[in-house]
């Protein structure tokens, strides 16, 4: 290992501050830019207005941004052809191990040091699957949900590396301002069946019933709005308006009897304003159905010492222990072959679980100190580290 030269380290995915895949590609480049073993460069062309940096953070991904501009326009007399690089690869891969596109120029890239990096929900896996995962040498798993299901297939060669959190951003501390009175209940996630806004809405709907000074503060918009046009939420729900381009959530919400001014709809916000927002939260409440992750910005409310409601299913498992958050573990199977291993919360349980947060400020407390003492052990700083170790230990013979 001591021989290894410093070389670049493509990786194939997006760098961005405003959805899941590019805040990991920011912290892979803000946390292996000075690494001895690699530089990291994004194949994909880089939005520098999506990326929200202070002066400090700027400084340090400058000179990589300007590596990947060059890199990219490297590979434009290519473009549309397949390219096999003499460096290491890493591959962002979803459903059926299928790896993403996005890459400049439309050049599919390849290289005889492949690692795959994969989140996936659906498991309806073919037999190309099994033949795209001998390419790599390693894959690493967003989840043990996802490493499970893998080795379940019959691809033994996988690691588990799960995401982390900015911890000089995400702590807690007492809110700085007051925007959002009343019993603030925060749900984030960009809208789509598989998040569950749909069974949050209902829960919200019961809860502020009972308890009228509730609101519901929610992060659901993403690059993906056509997620939520998707009218796969069900009877017992009206479907999502739209308004200018995206989900009305207000509209949502009250064409389902919630009252506008119990929501506040966040809009597009970018990660590092998220803290001052948290803080702010009373309860965060995530019904997801499934998380081929561990759901980054359930880690971030946890993290901000905001008291957690989880589904307990898939992803969501690796952040459920003891005295960290409220697992709802009364979980409806979802009887499809693409949906195995989902979960369905159920809408009781989930408005008991606010009930007790609204009324037993001890356990708040306790769930406020248990879920941010979880996260201390989740800097991304640590994550990447490990990432890098098992990038080594594939390269390194």
């Amino acid at each position: 290992m001591a021989g290894l030269r410093k070389e670049p380290l493509i990786f194939q995915w997006g760098v961005s501050s405003y959805f899941g895949w590019g805040v990991y590609g920011l912290n892979l480049i803000r946390h292996l830019a000075d690494d001895p073993f690699f530089t990291p460069i994004p194949a994909c062309p880089v939005a520098r207005e999506a990326i929200a940096l202070d002066e400090s953070g700027w400084q340090s991904i400058g000179p990589i941004l300007t590596l990947a501009e060059q890199f990219q326009a490297a590979l434009r007399p290519s473009a549309g052809q397949n390219v096999t690089l003499p460096y290491p690869l890493l591959q962002g891969l979803g459903h059926n191990l299928t790896p993403g596109s996005g890459t400049a120029h439309g050049v599919s890239l390849q290289s005889e040091r492949m690692v795959g990096v994969v989140f996936f929900e659906n498991r309806l896996f073919d037999a190309s699957a099994r033949d795209r995962a001998q390419r790599y040498r390693k894959i690493i798993a967003g989840s043990s949900w996802n490493e499970t299901v893998l080795r379940e297939m019959g691809i033994p060669h996988v690691v588990k590396v799960l995401q982390g959190i900015d911890r000089s951003l995400f702590y807690p501390a007492p809110p700085a301002q007051t925007r959002f009175p009343g019993f603030t209940i925060f749900s984030g996630g960009k809208i789509e069946p598989r998040k569950g806004q749909d069974l949050v809405l209902l829960a919200f709907r019961a809860f502020h019933q009972r308890h009228p000074d509730a609101v519901l503060v929610t992060a659901w918009h993403s690059p993906w709005q056509h997620f939520g046009e998707i009218n796969e939420f069900g009877d017992r729900i009206a479907p999502p308006p739209w308004r200018d381009g995206r989900v009305d959530v207000t509209g949502w919400a009250a064409a389902n009897g919630i009252p506008a001014e119990a929501v506040i709809d966040l809009g597009a916000v970018p990660n590092p304003a998220m803290p001052e927002i948290l803080r702010e939260m009373k309860v965060a409440l995530f019904a997801n159905r499934c998380e081929g992750g561990t759901n980054l910005m359930a880690m971030e409310a946890m993290a901000c010492g905001i008291p957690t409601i989880l589904s307990a299913n898939t992803g969501h498992l690796d952040l459920i222990q003891p005295g960290t958050c409220l697992p709802l573990t009364r979980q409806r199977r979802i009887l499809h072959p693409a949906t195995e291993g989902w979960g369905e919360s159920d809408l009781e349980e989930m408005v008991e679980s606010l009930e007790q947060l609204y009324q037993n400020q001890t356990l708040a407390h306790r769930l406020s100190s248990g879920g941010a003492a979880l996260m201390s052990d989740f800097d991304w700083r640590d994550r990447i580290c490990h990432l890098r170790d098992e990038l080594l230990a594939a390269f390194v013979f």
